[in-house]
């Protein structure tokens, strides 16, 4: 899900919602692969395009689990790449993609 936060239009806004749900899907089918819980740290290193924003793969994450409900906390934390505490997820076992 894209968040239009600078209030783009038209074809620009399609471009942008396009390559976020593109973003969706491949950090979806990431998450799918881990055997495991995982956490954005671990998504962020496992994604393909090293240029990507941390944020950009939370945005995702959130989506995957407040919208599309595909992936849910496990109530675990485990350090993220800055130190700081990072929730574990895994994938529900209920997920048509």
């Amino acid at each position: 899900m894209y968040h239009n936060t600078t209030k783009e239009t038209g074809k620009t806004l399609q471009k942008f919602t396009q390559k976020a749900a593109n973003q969706d899907e491949t950090i979806l089918q990431i998450c799918k692969a881990f055997k495991r819980p995982f956490s954005a740290k671990d998504v962020f290193n496992a994604y393909p395009n090293n240029r990507t924003p941390m944020t950009s793969i939370r945005r995702s994450l959130n989506t995957l689990h407040y919208r599309e409900n595909n992936i849910e906390p496990t109530g675990e934390k485990v350090k993220g790449m800055y130190g700081r505490p990072e929730t574990q997820y895994r994938t529900r076992t209920n997920t048509n993609t």
